[in-house]
């Protein structure tokens, strides 16, 4: 399930239910990021080309996550980012368009501290996601015309024990993949962070084809 433990986080579960429920309209746009500054060293895994570093293989697959989860697949993608000269991106932006005339606009970077946090505007209303955007502190729901709710669920545990839990379940009943990240959600997550490798000119020698 490519280790994506922020699936299986009952706050974003509960969140995904708001927004399927319909009561808030369509998701028009979507804005996340996730920035942490990451000491420059060539001895830091982040700015290792062999150890496959940079930001968006590392830090932007989380809010790419949340975008593809709540949007599903990109019509369009156009990205951007800055390098290093180790060679891996520092900063990383992109914006995916979708059927209608929806957006998602994400960034990454290992070169500052940002909000680490996630809106979801929709036609009736706004989701907040306090930080982090892999494992948010709080989630807000604001509506046009209502009182705003806060739909944070009780956590236990790690939180990587909710994805662990899965497991265990499929395995009981004979799945070999789960209906909640399944391998279809794995391959289009895999070929949207390609596409953004291929327009930004992010390659790595020895394991890119």
């Amino acid at each position: 399930m490519l280790s994506l433990w922020t699936r299986f986080n009952p706050r974003i579960i509960k969140a995904k239910q708001v927004v399927d429920s319909g009561r808030l309209g369509k998701i028009k746009l979507i804005r996340a990021d996730f920035g942490e500054r990451k000491p420059v060293a060539l001895n830091n895994r982040f700015y290792s080309k062999e150890l496959i570093g940079g930001s968006l293989l590392d830090m932007r697959i989380y809010p790419l996550f949340i975008a593809q989860l709540f949007m599903g697949k990109p019509k369009s993608i156009h990205a951007a980012a800055g390098f290093a000269s180790t060679g891996v991106d520092t900063n990383c932006s992109f914006t995916l368009g979708y059927n209608d005339d929806s957006l998602s606009v994400i960034c990454s970077t290992m070169l500052a501290e940002t909000d680490n946090t996630v809106t979801i505007y929709c036609e009736k209303g706004t989701i907040f996601f306090s930080k982090y955007v892999y494992a948010p502190q709080q989630i807000i729901v604001v509506p046009l015309d209502g009182e705003t709710e806060d739909i944070t669920v009780e956590l236990s545990g790690n939180i990587y024990n909710y994805e662990a839990a899965e497991v265990v379940s499929c395995l009981e009943q004979g799945l070999t993949q789960s209906v909640m990240w399944s391998w279809q959600d794995s391959l289009l997550l895999i070929d949207t962070l390609d596409e953004i490798r291929r327009q930004i000119g992010l390659v790595f020698e020895g394991h890119d084809r």
